[in-house]
């Protein structure tokens, strides 16, 4: 079911996610060598159990309802209207997985790095460049499982825009999930702005305050420092941008494809579009279906009637014969 999906398609996300995050918060941070060891450990264990107890939990407080009404809707027959809801409902959960994600991210470093402060030593100054990564970590975190929340709702949503929505309703709002204005500010603006003020931030504290970079013993191994933290950042904000694009392209594709067979075959063996009305291009796509079902339900009178028409005339033979 949703719920299931949803959890079992996240882990991969967040422990990724972590994996990627505690070396680059470490390096950031400037966490002297010795103290990697413990801190790591200190963190996997945190991860785990946030992973195993806190997410599950906040996982089933945000998909239950939907996940228990598309259970019960398959056993049942379903008007337009209820799909609509439905759809609507499902379409809206990818924003709270992101956000829950995001919390539970920043909420674990803050946890890890306070045991790290206690348990392996960390300085207040470790810890306050930890944090500050930290932020940044939970926003590629969030991202990521934004990206595999509309995965698998779109998955589930499918289904219910093939089986016939309210058109009334799409009409209204034509799509249920994210518009692609915001989408584009979430995978490309806010990280790029974000990665941005964090390394800006490094080279204050390391060249323009009185405090040096931690544990930086010269101006080249601090330059280099904030070089290697500088490609970090344009690799995670590519990374991102080209998960956009790829999502984008993909759904444009499709439309090109479609436009072009119902052009040299025609519309009665065009298949239709999949859509899950999730954003303007899948919007697109269903009123591409819709019109293809439009030609096809001319074409299919124009038979009918070139049928009677045929007819007549036969009898019309009869007759003068």
């Amino acid at each position: 079911d949703l719920e299931k999906q949803m959890m079992a398609s996240g882990f991969a996300p967040n422990m990724i996610s972590g994996g990627l995050m505690m070396p680059y918060i470490f390096f950031f941070s400037g966490v002297q060598i010795g103290l990697v060891p413990k801190a790591l450990l200190i963190g996997v264990i945190v991860m785990g159990i946030l992973q195993n107890t806190l997410a599950p939990f906040t996982n089933r407080l945000i998909t239950k309802s939907v996940s228990q009404r598309i259970i019960h809707y398959a056993k049942k027959e379903t008007t337009v209207h209820e799909r609509t809801v439905l759809l609507k409902d499902l379409m809206g959960i990818p924003k709270y997985v992101a956000l829950q994600v995001f919390l539970i991210f920043l909420g674990g470093c803050i946890i890890w790095l306070t045991l790290c402060k206690f348990l392996a030593g960390f300085s207040n100054a470790e810890a306050g460049f930890a944090i500050t990564a930290g932020i940044f970590g939970s926003i590629i975190s969030a991202l990521f499982s934004l990206n595999m929340a509309e995965n698998v709702c779109s998955m589930f949503a499918k289904p219910f825009v093939e089986q016939g929505v309210d058109s009334r309703l799409v009409t209204k709002f034509k799509y249920f999930g994210m518009p692609i204005k915001t989408s584009f500010n979430f995978y490309v603006v806010f990280p790029l702005v974000f990665s941005t003020i964090i390394l800006l931030f490094l080279l204050w504290i390391g060249y323009l305050s009185d405090t040096p970079l931690l544990h930086v013993n010269s101006t080249e191994a601090g330059i280099m420092r904030v070089v290697i933290i500088f490609i970090a950042n344009v690799l995670f904000c590519i990374f991102l941008s080209r998960m956009y694009f790829n999502k984008i392209m993909k759904s444009n594709e499709q439309i090109t494809e479609t436009m072009i067979t119902i052009v040299s075959k025609g519309a009665m063996t065009t298949a239709l579009l999949p859509s899950d009305l999730a954003n303007e291009l899948s919007y697109n796509a269903y009123l591409i279906n819709q019109t293809i079902l439009l030609f096809r339900d001319i074409l299919g009178k124009a038979g009918k009637i070139a049928s009677s028409v045929m007819q007549s005339t036969q009898d019309l033979v009869l007759t003068s014969r």
